[in-house]
């Protein structure tokens, strides 16, 4: 009898041993019985990535001000985004001095960086347009607004905001979206205003329209929790170094008859007053006296090593924000030769993508809504500023290679001067050629100025047969 339950436990250990094993086998791709990786014998099979899930405004708000770390992931690509802004062409100047005093007026490139920050930092920002067309909680329909309509805009990110309402129409354009949002101010009422007055940021966005599983459906995930533990780590790190340089040198005074003094025998000096008195002694100035059979000592402790965990650790931080270390250490390059140039580009080509994938939508709504705030005549146009300067030579290249488009098509009578002056308007080597009217030149500076462009055309032709 003893022997069959035995059997029987060894069967169950067996096969709760193969329940796990074929747990182990669903959740990971490589299992190796003999070593027994992936099995339940590996601990990395015990390991899982736990939902952050955060309800609370003040963790976030807490991180930002707190940690230098996490407010640089969160302002160092937002700020790049408005750092040159957008350059406005193919308009007139004095449009483009009332679209720029309006963005002025309103902080519309602050209010925009503000939405942005938000929804890295909370998950997701809301740029609400106020118009005096209407009530917010009505549709903004942009043809019945007119000049001097536009009131206000104002940011608030998730925690500001309640959703009122979901689009449930899988045929609606706004399927899963919020139809109204409520915003609670806390200086003022709160009020609820239509989905089509708002432009939404979010930092992680779903990849389907069905939304989140785990976390809340309503709002983007804040793209710092991928980086808190980073952040963390580095904290941890640095504070580490910083308490091992407090104990970089650990005084030791042995005494003679310690623990007869300890029991109150002996000496009548106490512990506490010999080791005060060789404290209060020990200086490069002074003489420190003590027994013979006493003695005293340093134990230092070294730092070999903590300079690589330091830098690895920063590198790594720099890595997990997605930021060139020089840009987020705001230190050069470090290397022969190396001068950090590849890395700034690449950078700059991350922040105009960002800017091309980001703003685009978003700007279209607040630049119809400024041209019919302020009555203008034509349409805003405008292209994203690089944040790297071009060099003179890049400059020179570029109004070059314009010439050359530009003269034949001249010469053979394809365009006007008039269209080849707004080809070249706002080059950085033409500069603004816009106010600058045919009529208003001499024929004989016209000539100048077309024989100068041959003469770059030529000189071109002949370094490039170089």
């Amino acid at each position: 009898m003893s022997r069959k339950r035995n059997r029987t436990s060894r069967q169950r250990k067996q096969a709760v041993k193969r329940r796990r094993d074929n747990l182990a086998q669903t959740q990971y791709g490589f299992v190796n019985p003999l070593s027994g990786a992936g099995t339940s014998l590996d601990k990395n099979s015990a390991s899982f990535f736990q939902p952050t899930l955060l309800f609370s405004k003040n963790f976030h708000e807490t991180i930002y001000v707190e940690s230098w770390a996490a407010r640089k992931f969160v302002d160092i690509p937002v700020d790049d985004m408005f750092v040159k802004w957008r350059q406005f062409s193919d308009m007139d100047n004095r449009n483009i001095e009332l679209v720029e005093r309006a963005e002025v007026a309103f902080d519309i490139p602050g209010k925009l960086s503000q939405s942005l920050k938000s929804s890295t930092l909370y998950g997701t920002g809301l740029f609400v347009i106020l118009t005096k067309e209407a009530t917010p909680d009505k549709p903004l329909i942009v043809s019945r607004l007119r000049p001097g309509d536009l009131a206000n805009i104002i940011t608030v990110d998730r925690f500001d905001a309640t959703v009122a309402g979901v689009n449930n129409n899988p045929y609606s354009r706004n399927y899963s979206k919020p139809e109204f949002y409520k915003i609670n101010l806390k200086r003022g009422a709160a009020f609820t205003v239509h989905h089509s007055r708002v432009i939404r940021f979010d930092g992680i966005k779903p990849t389907s329209d069905n939304s989140w599983q785990v976390y809340d459906q309503s709002w983007g995930v804040a793209s710092l929790i991928p980086v808190i533990t980073e952040i963390f780590q580095d904290s941890n790190v640095s504070k580490g170094v910083s308490h091992l340089v407090n104990e970089a040198s650990i005084p030791v005074q042995k005494i003679e008859g310690f623990e007869d003094a300890l029991a109150g025998n002996g000496d009548e000096m106490s512990i506490a007053d010999r080791m005060a008195e060789t404290t209060a002694l020990r200086s490069i100035y002074r003489t420190v006296f003590m027994d013979s059979e006493d003695d005293f000592s340093r134990h230092d402790i070294t730092f070999a090593g903590l300079p690589d965990i330091l830098d690895r650790n920063a590198v790594r931080l720099a890595a997990a924000a997605n930021i060139p270390h020089t840009r987020f250490w705001g230190k050069s390059a470090v290397g022969l030769a190396a001068t950090g140039e590849g890395d700034a580009r690449d950078y700059a080509l991350q922040i105009q993508s960002s800017q091309e994938n980001k703003l685009p939508v978003p700007l279209s709504l607040i630049d119809s809504v400024l041209e019919r705030h302020l009555g203008l005549p034509e349409n805003i146009n405008y292209e994203f500023v690089s944040i790297i300067d071009a060099s003179e030579t890049e400059k020179t290249d570029i109004f070059l290679k314009k010439s050359q488009a530009v003269v034949p098509l001249v010469n053979a009578g394809i365009i006007d001067e008039d269209e080849s002056r707004a080809i070249l308007d706002g080059d950085q080597i033409a500069g603004n050629l816009d106010d600058l009217s045919v009529g208003q030149i001499k024929p004989d500076d016209q000539k100048k100025a077309l024989a100068a462009a041959q003469s770059a055309l030529s000189l071109g032709g002949a370094s490039g047969q170089a």
